[in-house]
């Protein structure tokens, strides 16, 4: 019976595991291309989004707005993930550097366990 709690156990474990690495690959990617869809597609219903200095609540709609208005204004060269971690076993983050024209940004993502998946929480994204 041990045995089986602990097959379980692991086979949940790395399916969420699974599910972060999946989601961090298509973030790199959105970010990468300024795809504010594919973002915002990951997104919870309302999400805490800082950027340029103007932090507030949004709609998944408005996130969507605002973003396309930054990456109209700062078509992306390239990105990467920096750093991935778990704060909690229901929560994660990651750091990426966005270059975008002559400018650097720091992108901060915070993620949080909803059902079987994980869904942005806050999305900061701050000149480097």
């Amino acid at each position: 019976m041990k045995f089986l709690t602990v097959i379980v156990t692991f086979l949940v474990l790395s399916g969420s595991l699974f599910s972060q690495d999946r989601l961090y690959t298509d973030l790199e990617r959105a970010f990468q291309n300024g795809d504010e869809k594919s973002i915002v597609a990951h997104a919870s219903d309302r999400l805490l989004l800082d950027i340029d200095k103007k932090e507030s609540m949004y709609s998944r709609s408005q996130a969507e707005m605002i973003l396309r208005d930054f990456f109209s204004k700062n078509r992306p060269n390239s990105f990467k993930l920096i750093f991935k971690g778990n704060a909690k076993s229901s929560s994660a983050y990651a750091v990426g550097i966005l270059e975008a024209g002559s400018k650097k940004f720091r992108v901060t993502i915070t993620l949080k366990e909803n059902g079987n998946s994980f869904k942005i929480e806050q999305l900061s994204v701050e000149e480097d």
